[in-house]
């Protein structure tokens, strides 16, 4: 009794079904399609796109979109940014309407505001190999009278009115530089091989990859000397991710660029960006890049991080040490030593028996001291030896031997450094120096 029960219920469901698919509305059909045909962005040549205001045009040529307008504020031709014609795309084609007035129910278009839309945008795609060259046009008129859908007509489908979400509107009405690309580089991050940067006066540095680093090309006393990886990472990070806003057609530079990078990632050829000294806008500066055929705005602050010296690329750091191997610190001062050995405890004064504190701090900080200027081939007159510091395995083999030097006539807040007896001197930060002063129980 149970199972004809069942039975029963399956089959009356079934029925119901059925009634419910052939009962449906005609107007019904429309709302489940989409009301544009989906066009693949590499199959599009043109977008014409028609606003209360203005009007312009993005087109492909080759694999690169363009936006071009006749408006004087704009630049009458620019790349395009493709990611946000495809996002266009995508709207025209994926979003449905809410509802489809048929032919039958329509009234005349100006009920519509469809006598004169606000909004018109022809998509014109190329032949395919079985598909032959198509247009689609979409024109938007009047809000609904509850506000929540826009009228819409479709050449696709003459005679049919759409009503659409109102914010199709909202997601169509940008003026042409929304759609410009903001990019001065096209290559990757990942992808720059090789750097350079030119001054007024020719070439100041070069760099190239090579066993998963950078190095020098240039300038001759730096060559195949390696870049500081942290250094090179963030330079890249920073030119590729530079920005720029477009400027009125018939903006030139008044004189030579100031500062040029030269990018290569793929094919022989380099890009290339050039900023001039002219302020085009208040806290911008005038640049060209070979990516846009415009004259563009960048953000000086943005430059700022992008204009490294050489010697801001440079690794300068004054040692490398393993701190796992060092078991002895020994620190002469005058005619004054402290010898302390690493325990289980901490660091031990030998002489004292006491341990003291800050020991690895200063150790850690010994292997990350940078030089701050130039490197000195020799001390200059007014240098006065100010501390020796050893470091030695357990063993008591030495690993290096440092030594500080106060100079009158260095700048303020450095001293010089040496390390081993090389005979290269490193201006650094004398904050070590007092620090480790301040650190050891040293008589005056």
């Amino acid at each position: 009794m149970k199972r004809w029960f069942i039975l029963a219920l399956g089959l009356a469901l079934v029925f119901f079904g059925l009634y419910l698919l052939l009962s449906r509305k005609p107007a019904d059909q429309g709302m489940s399609e989409a009301i544009w045909p989906a066009m693949a962005a590499d199959s599009v040549r043109e977008i014409e796109i028609r606003l209360p205001a203005n009007r312009y045009v993005l087109y492909r040529e080759g694999k690169a979109w363009f936006v071009h307008s006749g408006e004087s504020e704009y630049p009458s031709q620019a790349k395009a940014d493709p990611a946000k014609i495809a996002a266009l795309l995508e709207l025209l084609a994926l979003n449905k309407p809410q509802r489809v007035l048929p032919p039958s129910a329509r009234q005349a278009d100006v009920t519509y505001g469809l006598d004169q839309p606000r909004f018109r945008i022809a998509v014109s795609a190329e032949a395919g190999k079985d598909k032959p060259a198509e247009k689609a046009e979409l024109a938007l008129g009047l809000l609904s009278p509850s506000g929540d859908a826009v009228f819409a007509a479709n050449s696709r489908k003459p005679g049919t009115v759409f009503l659409l979400a109102a914010g199709w509107a909202r997601q169509i009405d940008h003026p042409a530089d929304y759609y410009f690309d903001t990019r001065v580089l096209s290559a990757s991050e990942d992808g720059v091989t090789r750097v350079r940067s030119l001054g007024s006066s020719g070439p100041s540095w070069e760099i190239a990859r090579k066993d998963g680093g950078f190095f020098f090309v240039l300038p001759e006393s730096a060559k195949d000397k390696p870049v500081a990886g942290s250094e090179v990472k963030l330079l890249i990070h920073d030119l590729i991710g530079l920005k720029a806003k477009p400027l009125p057609e018939g903006v030139q530079a008044q004189g030579q660029p100031w500062l040029r990078f030269e990018v290569w990632s793929s094919g022989p050829a380099p890009e290339v960006v050039e900023i001039f000294g002219e302020e085009p806008l208040p806290g911008m500066v005038l640049a060209r890049a070979s990516w846009q055929p415009v004259f563009l705005a960048l953000e000086r602050a943005s430059l700022d991080r992008v204009a490294k010296s050489g010697f801001d690329l440079e690794g300068r750091k004054v040692l490398n040490l393993d701190t796992g191997k060092v078991q002895i610190f020994r620190i002469v001062a005058g005619d004054q030593s402290v010898r302390l050995e690493k325990t289980q405890d901490g660091w031990l004064d030998a002489a004292s028996g006491k341990l003291l504190r800050g020991i690895d701090m200063a150790l850690w900080r010994l292997t990350n001291v940078k030089f701050e200027a130039g490197v000195a081939a020799a001390l200059p007159k007014t240098a006065v030896p100010a501390m020796t510091c050893e470091i030695l395995e357990k063993t008591g083999t030495s690993l290096v031997v440092l030594r500080f030097f106060t100079d009158s006539d260095q700048q303020a807040g450095l001293c010089w450094l040496e390390a081993d007896n090389s005979g290269a001197y490193y201006p650094v930060s004398d904050q070590l120096l007092k620090d480790l002063q301040g650190l050891f129980p040293l008589k005056k």
